[in-house]
């Protein structure tokens, strides 16, 4: 009975010991996901920030080239210029 006991002793502690390994590896791995989804997570916000930027900034040339269109319909530079406030009001008012 002693070399059964001890192999099943022995058989016991590698089970366990192969348990805690795969318990040790899967909490790795959920780790490893979440830093990753993390990471996922906060390019997009960056990006999202970078293309808001981007669109007001296209959307303030937009407004200088049609201020700089009208300015050449007139003929001349001694009208008043439209200010970007002006011309984002007359847009948004269908004019």
């Amino acid at each position: 009975m002693g070399t059964e006991t001890l192999a099943l002793g022995l058989s016991l502690a590698g089970a366990i010991a192969g348990l805690i390994a795969w318990f040790r590896n899967l909490t790795r791995e959920r780790y490893g996901q979440e830093r990753a989804l993390a990471h996922l997570q906060r390019n997009h916000e960056q990006i999202t920030q970078f293309l808001t930027e981007l669109d007001e900034k296209v959307e303030d040339l937009q407004l200088e080239i049609v201020q700089i269109k009208v300015l050449m319909q007139m003929g001349t530079h001694d009208q008043p210029q439209l200010t970007n406030s002006k011309l984002r009001t007359r847009r948004t008012n269908g004019h």
